[in-house]
Formats: structure tokens, sequence, C-alpha cells
């Protein structure tokens, strides 16, 4: 094939950071790049092992279009905490917090919504809950961002990469711990206005480094 070769590499688990066989793969065939598109860490290994041409691009395989993305900010906001995924079976850590302080009462709702209603459903709500664990997509992060809804996640290991890209408390707000989470998601929903200038400013960030046109120019 005589035109630029790039293989995406998505989400490959927690337990089982690299696939058997990866490294052999990547170093046997021509590839002008290898991109993942999740976690960061498996690029730092690679490159250990000797492989180049590595990247990371997070949020990639983002599929809403400028369009729609505003039209889903137009939503009518519930007082409620937007959760994408389905409660017990796999076992990560996303699904695990979902059942957080269920006891207290939270205005929390969890769906698995066809992909083009994930904008509306956490555009619709006061805060969307989601988390950069190895084991969770990171596209639910790009999607409750670019919604405008304060997006509140999990604070990013010092490696991981995230934290050159995010200011927690500025275009997103983060917890450590499953306390911190309902303290936080508590603080907010009793404070909507705060919540929506969070949202507002993650929405601007997404807009001006994440757009539909500077997605297509970053990847050529």
């Amino acid at each position: 094939f005589p035109g630029p070769k790039v293989l995406l590499v998505a989400e490959t688990g927690e337990e089982q950071p690299l696939l058997p066989g990866l490294v052999d793969y990547i170093a046997a065939q021509r590839f002008d790049r290898v991109v993942f598109v999740s976690q960061p860490e498996p690029v730092d290994w690679l490159r250990a092992a000797g492989l180049k041409n590595l990247g990371w691009f997070p949020g990639l395989l983002f599929s809403h279009g400028d369009l729609a993305v505003s039209a889903a900010r137009n939503a009518k906001r519930s007082d409620r905490i937007a959760m994408v995924g389905q409660i017990g079976g796999s076992g990560s850590r996303r699904l695990r917090l979902a059942a957080w302080r269920a006891k207290e009462g939270m205005p929390r709702e969890v769906r698995a919504p066809a992909p083009p209603d994930v904008l509306e459903f956490y555009a619709s709500s006061s805060i969307a809950c989601a988390t950069n664990s190895p084991r969770d997509s990171v596209l639910r992060l790009f999607e409750a961002l670019a919604a405008g809804t304060m997006l509140l996640t999990d604070r990013p290991a010092p490696t991981s990469g995230w934290a050159r890209w995010w200011l927690s408390g500025n275009e997103l707000v983060t917890f450590g711990t499953a306390d911190e989470l309902a303290e936080r998601a508590a603080h907010f929903l009793a404070h909507p206005a705060e919540a929506r200038e969070i949202g507002d400013r993650g929405a601007r960030w997404f807009a001006e480094r994440f757009g539909e046109v500077r997605r297509r120019s970053a990847f050529e």
C-alpha cells in the first residue's frame, strides 16, 4: 500500500495493557505512525522497547460533528449527575464508582445511550461523571466537555499526560476518592451556576482545541 500507514490502537485493558504480540506486530510492519487513542502509558513502554513514530491522540475517535455539538448544548438541564455505562459486570473503576453514596440519594442517572444520544444526555444534566481509567473510554471525557456540562472525573496521575491538558477547577473538577466524589457532587448540585461556569470553560476548551477542523488538522 503506497500511502501513509497509521495504526490506531484503542483501549487495551487494565490487566493487559499491551496485547500479546503487539510489540512484534508493530516492529514487523511498516507503519508511518502508531497512535494510541486511549491511555498514553503504552507509548512509553513501546518507546522503551525501541519502537519509534509513536503518538498519543486521546479522543481521536470522537464521532460528533460541530453541528451536533452545538445542537446538544441547547438541551434543558436536569438536576442530576449523568453517567454513561452499565453498573456491574465489567469491574471497571468507573462502574464501581457508579454505586457511590447511593444511600445519600444523590440524583444520579446511569444510561447506556447510543453514541448519537450521549451528547444530549450529558448536555441535559447538571454534572457529567466520567473517568480516565484504562478500562473506560476516554471519549466520555471529550463528550462531556463538548456538551458544556461540568465534568467530574478522577484525578489523573502525574505521569498520565492528562494534567498538562486540563486544570482541576478550571475546565473540569477532579476527585481522588469516593468521598471526594460525593462531596464535590453535592457542592455543585447545590451551586448550579458555579457548575455551569466550569462547564462553559470546558466547552470553550473543546471548541478551541478539539473542534472538528482542529481534530482533522491535528491528525493530518
